[in-house]
């Protein structure tokens, strides 16, 4: 696991236990937590957190039937305002404003890209505009912040290709 991973392990083992705490809390007044919980998440908090959840879900709520909604952070929270999920775990920049909420991480924003484009070993904001990117569509929040962090410097983006697939986000980069 990377050093990224093994701190992002630490945080969502704070947020499992959180859960679990809320769940415990709200089972000694109405009783065994039972029904359907729907949750919604990105894909990248998915492929570290899920198991764990699904898990832990399972194990100390067995009344609970847990269905999870996979999509970007900017989805999810939409999902959250529509109701079409219970609990959600987003982006900041995408948590809804009548939303109650806990900041679990900051991570980094690395520029992910094939070995053949050859690049300095430190990027600014500022040289982004001259890299050719794959990003996903507006409004989608990877979109958004690398949107703003270069609005700066007065230029445009080289988005070649527009994707809404994590999957194959990482594939062209590669």
């Amino acid at each position: 696991m990377t050093a990224a991973g093994e701190i992002f392990l630490v945080h969502a083992q704070e947020v499992l236990a959180r859960i679990e705490r809320a769940q415990h809390e709200v089972s000694g007044v109405r009783g065994t937590p039972s029904g359907e919980v729907v949750l919604g998440l990105p894909p990248s908090v998915s492929a570290v957190l899920l198991r764990r959840i699904v898990v832990a879900v399972a194990e100390r709520y067995p009344l609970i039937r847990l269905r999870v909604e996979e999509g970007f952070s900017g989805n999810v929270a939409d999902w959250l305002l529509r109701a079409k999920v219970h609990l959600a775990i987003v982006y900041d920049h995408h948590r809804p404003q009548n939303a109650e909420g806990e900041k679990l991480l900051v991570e980094e924003l690395p520029l992910v890209h094939s070995p053949a484009l050859q690049l300095p070993p430190q990027i600014t904001s500022k040289d982004l505009l001259n890299i050719p990117l794959v990003l996903p569509a507006n409004p989608h929040g990877l979109r958004t912040v690398v949107e703003k962090r270069v609005a700066k410097y007065g230029g445009r983006l080289d988005v070649r290709f527009e994707m809404d697939s994590l999957l194959i986000m990482k594939e062209l980069a590669a």
